[in-house]
């Protein structure tokens, strides 16, 4: 009997290691190959291997300017016992996040979904906007299968053709023009975080800028003119205008993030859960002081 018991635990045992090799390396593989801490790499990892959970975070902070990877990868198991996977990369120095699968992302995530299911207006209002505002960031969970899709801004200043299902974002050298999509702002950034009166704001746009409280104008009248960041007011008005929309269109979010179950009979997620927005409304200049911007990177 004693044996007879020590037989089954070994094979349970030897079960699970096998279940798991297999599982582990699809997770590596996914996360572009496994490893080796022990080499010289120029900087620092920090890794989490939970294959049994069926979870991979790999993190990188480099040497020097401290630029920070990381890529987390999630499996999550259908009734067949076939594996889908979730991906989320993001490149904090190259302004990039990315969402992927080993399949395609439309066939997973539950039908029609979009920035639509957070903003519900934007089915009936046009916003005047030639950039995308937002990207869906997600979540992978270390435990069990709810994963988290919130609504995040893009950096202002990367230019990305308006879309309503963008789960990544990030700039790219645009080939055969020597430019890029996307515009270092930190100088804007700065002025826009030193002025004081709300009305500053609106005076850049209507561009009178005489009108601008003495204290606010000097720190106004550092970005434009001859030899400046902006040529001219209007320049300036035009940036300032472009933020002033995605205030507009964020006073219309109505869920702030969603979670996601999944169906194991389906192999595909489905809305479980609606957050609500719940932060109080914020004047356009509380707004510009806390929004996302795009700066020099290392």
């Amino acid at each position: 009997m004693k044996f007879s018991l020590a037989l089954i635990c070994f094979m349970f045992v030897n079960t699970l290691i096998c279940q798991k090799g297999p599982l582990e390396d699809m997770l590596w593989k996914e996360a572009g190959g496994r490893i080796d801490i022990s080499e010289e790499h120029g900087g620092q990892y920090e890794i989490i291997d939970d294959a049994k959970n069926g979870y991979l975070k790999v993190a990188f902070t480099e040497e020097g300017c401290g630029c920070y990877t990381e890529t987390t990868v999630g499996a999550f198991k259908n009734s067949s016992g076939v594996y889908t996977t979730l991906q989320t990369k993001w490149d904090a120095c190259s302004w990039s996040k990315k969402v992927s699968s080993n399949k395609g992302l439309h066939t997973i995530l539950p039908e029609n979904f979009g920035l639509r299911t957070f903003l519900p207006k934007s089915d009936s209002t046009e916003y005047q906007i030639t950039s995308s505002v937002f990207f869906l960031d997600a979540e992978v969970p270390q435990k069990g299968t709810d994963t988290r899709i919130s609504l995040s801004y893009i950096p202002f200043g990367i230019n990305m053709t308006p879309d309503d299902h963008i789960l990544s974002y990030g700039y790219e050298l645009k080939e055969g023009h020597g430019g890029a999509n996307y515009l270092y702002q930190e100088e804007l950034q700065d002025m826009l975080r030193k002025i004081s009166d709300e009305n500053t704001l609106q005076c850049i746009i209507e561009k009178t800028p005489e009108n601008i409280i003495s204290k606010d104008r000097e720190i106004v009248e550092k970005l434009f003119g001859e030899g400046k960041k902006y040529n001219s007011i209007e320049e300036l008005a035009l940036q300032v205008q472009q933020i002033k929309t995605i205030y507009e269109i964020s006073k219309d979010i109505e869920y702030k993030s969603v979670v996601l179950g999944w169906n194991r009979e389906e192999g595909r997620f489905y809305i479980k859960e609606k957050i609500k927005k719940d932060a109080s409304e914020l004047s356009f200049l509380e707004f510009i002081k806390q929004f996302s911007f795009l700066k020099a990177v290392c």
